[in-house]
């Protein structure tokens, strides 16, 4: 859920087609995530991944 604020902050910047875009792109990237989670995908090679912060 995008907060109110936050949807106002973006749209003060993106016009309608950006911000369906914007939320799209962010679902793609979320469903990527949970199925490379779902299938246990390791990291490639040399990537630290979250320990490298």
């Amino acid at each position: 859920m995008i907060a109110d604020a936050t949807w106002a902050v973006l749209a003060a910047r993106l016009d309608e087609a950006q911000l369906i875009e914007l939320t799209v792109l962010i679902g793609q990237y979320q469903a990527v995530a949970y199925y490379q989670n779902s299938l246990k995908l390791r990291l490639h090679g040399g990537n630290k991944g979250l320990s490298a912060r």
